[in-house]
């Protein structure tokens, strides 16, 4: 029962890491508004797509804390038997489904961030800026494996 309390100051805190990055994303947001108005109509020479692609990847940060928080909510406080009103996506039974969403929103996350990198330094293209890329081809092709593995049957 105690371990119950635990996972529940993790859901706070997650929820709250949530928040943080919503605001963030947010901020960024508004940042790139302010240079598109700027742009328009006082003629600076602003890039705000890169502000509002931060401000999306702060967002996609933000749900991937939400989508942990949720799980976690799924998982240990709220029982399987009992009827909730949750989203399909996140009728999760075990720690391994909340790890394939998990995994699946992160390298969402991660696919946003490193098209902001890549456009950021498109001018100086260096062989350092595509080691994210292709850790995000590893990540991908693992969790293919994976889902190919359960479905076999394998995995069990």
């Amino acid at each position: 029962m105690r371990l119950r309390y635990i996972f529940f100051v993790v859901i706070i805190f997650t929820g709250l890491d949530a928040i943080a990055f919503l605001l963030v994303g947010t901020a960024r947001s508004v940042e790139g508004y302010i240079d598109i108005y700027n742009m328009i109509f006082k003629g600076e020479d602003k890039r705000p797509g890169l502000e509002l692609l931060e401000g999306f990847d702060s967002f996609l940060i933000s749900v991937v804390f939400l989508v942990f928080s949720l799980g976690l909510i799924r998982i240990f406080l709220v029982g399987q038997d009992e009827e909730s009103r949750i989203p399909k996506w996140l009728d999760i039974k075990d720690l391994k489904g909340l790890k394939v969403l998990l995994w699946e929103t992160i390298l969402v996350a991660l696919v946003v961030f490193s098209l902001n990198s890549v456009i950021r330094n498109i001018t100086t293209i260096t062989w350092e800026i595509l080691i994210l890329p292709a850790f995000i081809l590893l990540l991908t092709i693992s969790l293919y494996l994976m889902r190919d593995e359960k479905k076999s049957g394998k995995g069990e």
